[in-house]
């Protein structure tokens, strides 16, 4: 009664070869359904795939087959790794699981077992060779993800700085601006302010040059006349270049700090990553 017992068991061992061997390995060309129309998927259950408690790990192992040839990799990798939980010590199941994890583009999880493969699985197992060949084009995805990934990170940042540098400047130019408008008022009110006195001083000059009839003359030499009509008008020019620069410093200064340039959107952060070209904005926020 030994004997056909240990014959029994290595037909139901090599079962799950022959499997593997049909489905998993045929599918080495993935272009067979990358161009066939795969059927729909079925709603998985509450907990996919549902294992009943009388099935075995062959028995799931063909169901995982018949899955991956209608073209649903991740359900199908879903049901090898039920069956290896089922038989640890069949490799294939593990190997299966991972060559369909590949061919649905999950890169992480094909990476993860093709490893513990090349790792646990006998040195002399059969898909051991496949498994290294699979594995290398892995990590050569992986390493291009990882890669990408990394490429994308640095545009981020890069766009970050861009955008700090600019809110520094922003910054930097309201600052500017406040002060320049404080400078611009204290100029145009000191240029009216003298301009004022100038105009008065003009006019009481003019009251003794000219005086109107029925009044006195009063008495002032022609040079004392001259030396405060030139007083006069260089006290006039120095208050009409005060106000004058005080508006134009009233002005720019306004103009740094008014948020008209920068609009009322967000700094463009995704167009600084993809074209690389900075925008320096001005400022929006108070």
């Amino acid at each position: 009664m030994t004997a056909p017992t240990s014959t029994s068991s290595r037909e139901r061992l090599r079962a799950p070869a022959l499997i593997i061997a049909a489905a998993v390995l045929a599918s080495a060309g993935p272009s067979v359904w990358a161009h066939a129309a795969p059927a729909r998927p079925q709603a998985p259950a509450a907990t996919p795939p549902a294992v009943q408690p009388s099935q075995t790990a062959e028995e799931l192992a063909r169901q995982a087959a018949a899955v991956a040839q209608r073209g649903d990799m991740a359900l199908a990798a879903k049901m090898f790794h039920a069956a290896f939980r089922l038989s640890r010590s069949d490799w294939a199941y593990l190997y299966s699981a991972a060559r369909a994890e590949q061919l649905a583009g999950d890169i992480e999880a094909a990476r993860r077992d093709y490893k513990q493969f090349l790792k646990e699985a006998p040195p002399d197992h059969a898909l051991r060779a496949r498994a290294k060949k699979y594995a290398e084009e892995v990590e050569i995805k992986y390493d291009e993800a990882m890669q990408a990934q990394q490429t994308e990170q640095l545009k981020l940042a890069a766009a970050a700085r861009k955008r700090s540098d600019a809110n520094d400047s922003a910054q930097a130019l309201r600052v500017v601006g406040w002060v320049a408008l404080g400078v611009g008022a204290v100029g145009l009110g000191v240029g009216a302010w003298g301009y004022a006195a100038a105009s008065a001083e003009r006019s009481d000059l003019e009251a003794l040059t000219t005086p109107p009839p029925q009044e006195p003359i009063r008495a002032i030499s022609y040079a004392e006349a001259q030396s405060r009509a030139d007083s006069i008008r260089g006290d006039l020019r120095l208050g009409s270049g005060l106000m004058a620069g005080g508006v134009a410093l009233l002005a720019v200064g306004g103009w740094l700090v008014w948020p008209t340039r920068a609009g009322s959107s967000p700094a463009p952060t995704v167009a600084v990553a993809l074209s690389g070209r900075p925008s320096v904005q001005l400022g929006w926020s108070f």
